[in-house]
């Protein structure tokens, strides 16, 4: 039996790569992706989203954002416990790269807090 090709990372920086897939080759394996926002005390509402996105030329998919959580924390009066939302979805997913390198990114908007996973094989 062959030893499979690992190929995981993760982040939590909003632009940060989760995993650089090599050129010529496919990856398949699992996206994990969370995100929050978190409203103050007599804040107003806040919307947020969090994604992940591929980055590069030639790959099927193509570049593009295919995983993505909307997030919504209602206004909150002022002397009040502040309000918030958070959501977190996983995901199949796989990509098949020609002559160059292709990137998961984590992107953002608005949120408080974000985090990206992803685990699979490179064959």
């Amino acid at each position: 039996m062959a030893i499979p090709n690992i190929l995981s990372g993760s982040t939590i920086a909003a632009g940060g790569t989760i995993i650089t897939i090599p050129a010529n080759s496919y990856w398949e394996g699992h996206i994990n992706l969370s995100g929050a926002v978190i409203v103050a005390s007599g804040a107003a509402a806040q919307s947020a989203h969090a994604r992940v996105s591929v980055v590069g030329a030639n790959s099927v998919p193509p570049a593009g954002t295919y995983l993505r959580v909307d997030l919504h924390a209602p206004a909150s009066a002022l002397a009040a416990v502040g309000t918030h939302d958070s959501k977190t979805h996983s995901t199949p997913f796989a990509v098949s790269t020609g002559a160059n390198s292709v990137d998961l990114v984590l992107n953002s908007s608005n949120t408080t807090a974000q985090s990206a996973s992803a685990v699979g094989e490179v064959r």
